[in-house]
């Protein structure tokens, strides 16, 4: 069964609800929770392959991508939610239990916190240098953002501009969004 997550977007503050775990609706309904949580570019692949797929083996072979997409979709939409700067936003359980199941490493920051982190190419661990004192840091339970890191990503991590408009990753220079094509 999937569990819900809330995210939030670190720079535009909007909050969305990310999951994890097997996704029933998407074994019910194939992929049609894709398009119901704005997933466009998904739903349309996933569904022209389905039906070519289907066609091809007379529905058997969409039975099975079926299947198999629903133990793997909730864990991409989450994943692509994080490539858009979304970052975890429930409790410390919450977020550690989402972080542990999506793959993804996650430390705490404050505008005083220095950190920085690095990626051991030979061992491809993520290594993290903070300057906070872990006995005086300040322990709470409160919901916090959660910043993660993708664990195995060797992507050099590169300073992004977000749209306005719908909260998606963009590059600094672009005039329109590539997700809503909104004007920058």
């Amino acid at each position: 069964m999937a569990t819900r997550i809330a995210m939030k977007h670190k720079d535009t503050g909007i909050m969305k609800d990310g999951y994890y775990g097997f996704s029933w609706t998407t074994f019910f309904f194939n992929f049609f929770p894709a398009l119901f949580r704005g997933d466009f570019i998904t739903f349309i692949g996933g569904f022209v392959i389905s039906v070519i797929i289907a066609i091809i083996t007379l529905g058997f072979g969409a039975f099975f991508i079926n299947l198999v997409w629903a133990f793997m979709y909730n864990k991409y939409y989450t994943r692509r939610l994080f490539e858009q700067g979304y970052a975890l936003a429930g409790s410390e359980g919450d977020n550690a239990l989402a972080a542990s199941a999506l793959g993804v490493v996650t430390f705490r920051t404050t505008a005083a916190d220095k950190i920085e982190t690095t990626t051991d190419k030979s061992s491809n661990t993520i290594i993290t240098n903070s300057t906070i004192d872990a006995a005086t840091a300040p322990r709470t339970e409160q919901k916090q953002d959660i910043q993660p890191v993708i664990a195995g990503d060797d992507k050099p991590i590169s300073k992004k501009a977000f749209c306005p408009e719908c909260g998606a990753a963009i590059e600094p220079d672009h005039a329109f969004c590539g997700e809503c094509g909104g004007k920058l």
